[in-house]
């Protein structure tokens, strides 16, 4: 991470910009995927008519995903399921198959960027892949039936407070019925007031990348608890 003064030299952010395009373009050129590219709402073909709660779609970068993905606490990947909300064109799930979750799942109200997720799971191909129950669901996120396994949940800001709060009273409700180790990433948090309004997730202060913040589930004996 460059130091703020470095940053506003001439010249230093086209830079920074262009560093970030080509590792982009690279990780989709090694990988046989297509994850680059931004999508506005009336463009993406969604499930529902309810698309006012959605923000646009910018996928998360490479280099970011897999440093939250390696910083995670996690001793024994293989009882988790890793659930990306607003997962886009995949390009998280690519990155946690690298790890042996027991199942990585991508939660998408868009039919456009759902079947290019779909297409990129079929198409990937890197010798460091070690989960192979990957898939994209095409679904509006309040519908979603959140896994009664132990969860990893990465959230890069995909909606407006309104449906943020009502996906997350749901998951707090999921703990409640069944408790469990959950953790939630969230990048861009400008809603992380939500989150103190739930009775069984709260903010720890694991710091994972700059923008971040790092939640967990409160449960009586379990990983999480106080």
């Amino acid at each position: 991470m460059l130091p703020e003064p470095i940053k506003k030299l001439p010249g230093v952010q086209s830079a920074l910009l262009t560093a970030s395009w080509v590792q982009f373009r690279y990780f989709d050129w090694r990988h046989h995927v297509r994850t680059t590219g931004e999508l506005m709402v009336p463009e993406m073909d969604a499930v529902t008519s309810d698309t006012a709660l959605a923000g646009f779609y910018y996928p998360s970068h490479p280099r970011s995903g897999r440093r939250i993905l390696s910083l995670l606490p996690i001793e024994n990947h293989a009882d988790y399921t890793f659930i990306d909300l607003g997962s886009g064109k995949g390009l998280m799930l690519l990155l946690a198959a690298e790890y042996p979750y027991r199942a990585v799942r991508g939660v998408e109200f868009s039919r456009k960027l759902h079947a290019i997720a779909a297409q990129n799971v079929a198409s990937y191909r890197n010798p460091r892949q070690r989960c192979f129950d990957v898939e994209s669901v095409n679904v509006d996120a309040r519908e979603y039936e959140f896994p009664l396994t132990p969860l990893v949940i990465y959230l890069f800001n995909p909606f407006r407070h309104e449906l943020l709060g009502r996906v997350l009273e749901k998951l707090d409700a999921s703990i409640a019925a069944a408790p469990r180790d959950v953790i939630v990433v969230y990048l861009n948090p400008l809603d992380a007031y939500l989150f103190e309004r739930l009775q069984h997730i709260k903010e720890t202060p694991m710091h994972l990348v700059e923008g971040s913040r790092v939640y967990r589930s409160v449960v009586p004996g379990g990983t999480g608890s106080r």
